[in-house]
This record gives C-alpha cells, structure tokens and sequence, in this order.
C-alpha cells in the first residue's frame, strides 16, 4: 500500500497524526480484504463468478479503498486529491475502517459491481469456466522490470490480458497498444511463454485478443521474430540502466 510513500506524504504536509491513523486503518483493511476473500472464495471454479449483490458491493467498497492507498505508491502527488487522504486529514481523530468504507460513492460502487456482473456473463466468464487457478498469474513483473518499474495485470495459459474500463470503446489509444508490447518484450526470458496479447474492456464485457505473430505484424515487426526484439529490448535496456536498480 505505499507505506514509504504514506509517510513521506504525511511529513511533508505536517500531519503526523493523519498519517499514524492512515497506517492502522490501512492494516486493518488489508486484513478485512484477506477475510472477505476466503470467506467468498473466489478462487472456487464451481461458484459464479459474481457473488450476491450485497457481497460484491461489500467487496467493491473494500477494493476501492485498497486501490486508494495503492495510489499513494503508484502516484503520490495525487494520492492527496483521494477522499481517502482527504477525510483523514480533516478527521483524524475520528477516521476508521468503517468511515473509510464509507466513502466511496453509491454510484461509483455501483459502477464497479456492474463491471463485475459484465465480465461474469461475457468472454472473461468463459475463460474462467476454461482454466484453473493455476493457470492463472496476477501481477506478473517481468525481466525487463529490473530495469523499468513493470507490472502487468494478468497472464492466463499464455494470454497476457490488460484490464481497461475506459468508457470510450470505438478505438484502442497507442499508449494502450504499446504497453502490451512492452509487458512480453520484457519477458526477456521467455518465462511466461506469452502467445497471445488481448484487452479486457469491463465496462463493455468484452476481451479482445490477438495471436502474438499478428500483434507484431500489425505493428510492423514482420522482419523480426520476438526473440530477436527481446534480445534488442534487453541489450538497450541495460544500456540505459536507471540508478538504484
């Protein structure tokens, strides 16, 4: 969750004890997080993806105040802008789990369970229904992130999937296309043994993929092989090393 940068956040705007209350109300989320998924098991194939309502808008408030904190790692300088930081830098006396459960909007958690319910009823459902657990990898780092901070969404059999929940859907923006190229090139390795590259559109309930052979050709790469771009990505990489890594 950031705790490095929790603190330094907290010093630098002169609220110690904001960022004291922070630091517990956040173990006490991870801990109520890692009950609330082995009490829903969501790893069990033989249930629905989407639980009942009041579960997964249970989760979803869970899950939001976690993606806050996470904010604070991934960019501090809008981790203050976050209602989390917010109401725990006006009410430190009184913020609690359960004020921060709180806080996230009833239409913003009613988004996220919609999502949900897309991707159960959709081709993310049927992926489900066609692999086990153990096929699947969330978070994976790559090679390459020794060199440049990395971390894809999920690898499934060989798919590398990106989730996006973007409301415009009529065209995919570069940045978006580079990442995927990015994530298997920087499986230096070959680890993963990534096949296939595709996108996750919760919002639309859809997941587009490509063979990794068609990605690169549409992207121009028909005179290089993967291995070829990898062993370039890896030789330039190193070149230009980032200090402290």
């Amino acid at each position: 969750m950031g705790v490095d940068n929790l603190r330094a956040t907290a010093l630098a705007l002169g609220q110690h004890t904001a960022w004291e209350v922070m630091e517990t109300v956040g173990h006490q989320l991870l801990e109520r997080l890692r009950a609330t998924l082995s009490e829903l098991q969501l790893d069990d194939r033989e249930r629905p993806l989407a639980r009942t309502e009041e579960e997964e808008e249970c989760l979803a408030r869970l899950l939001l105040g976690a993606a806050w904190y996470a904010l604070n790692f991934r960019n501090p300088v809008a981790f203050p802008l976050t209602p989390l930081c917010r109401e725990a830098f006006a009410s430190p006396g009184t913020f609690t789990l359960t004020t921060l459960l709180a806080l996230p909007h009833h239409d913003l958690v009613r988004d996220t369970v919609a999502q949900v319910q897309a991707a159960s009823d959709g081709p993310l459902g049927q992926l489900r229904h066609a692999t086990t657990p153990e096929m699947c990898l969330p978070g994976p780092t790559f090679d390459g992130s020794a060199y440049v901070s990395a971390d894809a969404d999920l690898i499934v059999d060989g798919l590398l999937i990106d989730f996006k929940s973007t409301r415009r859907t009529e065209r995919f923006p570069l940045p978006m296309i580079l990442q995927l190229l990015g994530y298997t090139l920087m499986d230096f390795a070959d680890r993963y043994r990534i096949d296939r590259v595709g996108v996750c559109l919760t919002r639309a309930g859809a997941l587009i993929h490509w063979p990794i052979e068609d990605y690169l050709a549409l992207l121009g790469a028909r005179r290089r092989d993967l291995t070829e771009l990898r062993a370039a990505l890896s030789t330039t990489a190193g070149l230009h090393r980032l200090p402290g890594r």
